[in-house]
């Protein structure tokens, strides 16, 4: 028997071993047992061969007792530690013991009370900690936000020509205050990662956009350097689940890495998909890495032997929201050869054929236009008009409802249920301007007024968009009406309480052809508000007198000026809020301060591009 069992333990194929699961019994005595027990009693088999079948119902009912009194409680606590590590465990830390080991609870009381304290006071130094970091942050990249951005502004020439020396030396302010700002980015990206600060705005993102957006970020760069730039496989769009701005700062570093290393030949990006995965694949052939060094590659403050520049900490910021995101990424290279870093992401549902369904339907959007007169003549002719205009394609589709004066305007009780437009007559409806503000203010539309005998100053008090003199003329009507359902110049209010970012983004988006107003206070955005129409806000977090998010939720309580696109701006560290809970408040986009000038007026500039599809005929 001593044969056998030797022969047993030697097999190295489990499927023969799996067959003596309950182990050989031979005249009442265990002879041969199963392999995992043989390791649970670690390896004391003198102890339980020979056992009777007495001997092993007792040792089976202590080996259960010892599991479920100490093992399992033991199992329970580690798994709390481990989610308390994370952040995931938000409950008490328990360990709890029954039966003959219950004398000892309250040793274990008083251990788990210590571990507690010990991270609360290590919960409260890392606190303490990214706070200082932020506060520091903060102050620094304030000022260099503003060098960067009146740079910027010079060497367009947009506060007067300079020549060729003074725009090199323009550029070399730009090129190194945004080094620093992107220095002190990737040292408080770390932190807040490994604090779990970050937060993710998770939806479909066509892959190959973004691909093209950083390479159109980066193109100037890799011109400079010769290098081609180049996208394989763009004929099928790839959508994955992510966050857009965070998916745009792995594939910037990626590349940007790719194209730094890279002295002469090509970057390549080359996108595939299997069942339920994007793979992205990035090849250069730059200088390549060692092995050893890529051992090390994604560690916190690795500087590779041919690094330049930075703290080291750009591809574990990259690895750290990859697996944030799901994904993963892993590097091939060869010194001297190049590199080839493969980054794979979860797929989502969405497909392109959605997008487009989805896009189609947003242009073909009908208008619907009120129109108030009491006047049969001129809504006969203002109908006529509107329909010719719609049918030659000059206005969107119309579909018009007629009331012979106020009191018969149906009550507003939702956002979807007032129209595109209302036109009204406030001739005869002099003594009604209560009623008529009262209507205006539960109004989510622009809004035309005709009369014959008010001034503009009455007019626009009571909230009117524009307005006509009667007896109407059918080419002043046509193009107002096509400058409020089919915007050509947007306004934007900008409240900023750093006068430099102020003035320097108003002179950027005014640049781009946009009337611009702004504040320093929030009691001045309400003020403006009431009195104006306005396309956008463009709010700083921290007002002088009030905070954004106070604001925000003073501007939601009412129904007009709820109505108004928020842009919430501020050093991304100090984001309070992840971008779902903005988006219940109203917010229609974050911006991080830091990520630029440009980067806030391309936001801008994409927000009223994506209003004109919407909002033009087909």
């Amino acid at each position: 028997m001593v044969l056998i069992r030797k022969l047993l333990y030697n097999f190295k194929n489990p499927s023969i071993r799996v067959i003596f699961t309950t182990g050989v019994l031979a005249f009442g005595v265990l002879l041969i047992f199963n392999i995992c027990l043989y390791y649970f009693v670690s390896h004391k088999v003198e102890l339980v061969m020979g056992l009777n079948f007495i001997g092993l119902g007792v040792l089976g009912y202590l080996l259960a007792e010892f599991y479920l009194l100490l093992i399992k409680p033991l199992q329970i606590f580690k798994n709390q530690l481990r989610e308390y590590q994370i952040n995931e465990f938000t409950g008490k830390l328990s360990f709890n013991l029954t039966g003959p080991l219950l004398f000892l609870q309250e040793g274990f009381n008083r251990l788990i009370e210590k571990i507690e304290e010990l991270m609360s006071r290590v919960q409260k130094f890392e606190e303490s900690n990214i706070e200082f970091a932020s506060l520091v942050s903060h102050e620094l990249r304030t000022p260099l936000t503003s060098i960067s951005g009146y740079a910027k502004l010079l060497i367009s020439g947009d506060a007067g020509p300079v020549t060729d020396t003074q725009s090199e030396f323009l550029k070399i302010i730009d090129k190194n205050s945004e080094r620093l700002t992107g220095l002190i980015n990737d040292f408080l990206d770390i932190e807040r990662m490994e604090s779990g600060q970050v937060h993710l705005d998770v939806k479909a993102n066509n892959l190959q956009l973004i691909i093209q957006d950083c390479f159109q970020s980066l193109r100037v760069i890799a011109q400079e350097k010769g290098l081609d730039l180049k996208i394989k496989n763009l004929d099928k769009s790839v959508f994955v689940v992510g966050d857009k701005q965070r998916l745009e700062q792995i594939f910037l570093n990626l590349l940007n890495n790719a194209i730094k290393y890279t002295h002469s030949g090509f970057v390549e990006v080359e996108i595939s998909q299997s069942d339920f995965t994007a793979e992205i694949k990035i090849t250069d052939s730059g200088v390549g890495i060692s092995e050893d060094d890529q051992e090390q590659l994604f560690k916190k403050y690795f500087r590779g032997a041919s690094s330049e520049q930075g703290f080291g900490l750009g591809l574990i910021i990259v690895k750290k929201l990859l697996h944030a995101h799901g994904g993963s990424i892993l590097v091939q290279s060869e010194l001297g050869k190049g590199s080839t870093f493969t980054v794979s992401l979860p797929l989502s549902k969405q497909t392109a054929q959605d997008a487009v369904i989805r896009g189609v339907h947003g242009i073909l959007k009908e208008k619907y236009i009120w129109i108030v007169d009491s006047d049969e003549s001129d809504l006969k002719n203002m109908q006529s008009w509107l329909s010719e205009a719609s049918n030659c394609k000059e206005l969107p589709p119309i579909k018009i409802k007629t009331f012979a004066n106020i009191s018969c305007v149906p009550k507003i009780e939702t956002d979807n249920e007032g129209p595109s437009l209302l036109i009204i007559d406030l001739t005869k409806s002099v003594g009604e301007s209560f009623v008529v503000s009262e209507l205006f203010d539960k109004l989510n539309a622009p809004v035309l007024i005709m009369s014959a005998n008010l001034d503009d100053s009455i007019i626009f008090s009571v909230g009117a968009s524009a307005w006509l003199a009667k007896p109407l003329d059918k080419d002043k009507f046509l193009v107002s009406i096509k400058d409020l359902l089919i915007r050509t110049s947007w306004k934007v209010l900008i409240a900023d309480s750093n006068t430099d970012l102020r003035i320097l983004v108003k002179r950027a988006l005014e640049h781009k052809g946009l009337i611009v107003d702004d504040v320093d206070r929030g009691n001045a955005v309400l003020n403006r508000l009431v009195q104006e129409h306005y396309d956008l806000l463009l709010l700083d977090l921290d007002l002088k007198d009030v905070s954004g998010l106070e604001l925000i939720k003073i501007l939601q309580r009412s129904q007009k000026l709820k109505q108004v696109p928020i842009f919430m701006m501020a050093m991304e560290d100090r984001q309070v809020l992840p971008d779902q809970a903005f988006k219940k408040l109203g917010v229609s986009q974050f911006i991080p301060k830091q990520r630029g000038l440009g980067f806030v007026v391309d936001s801008v500039s994409q927000h009223f591009e994506d209003r004109k599809i919407i909002e033009q005929p087909d």
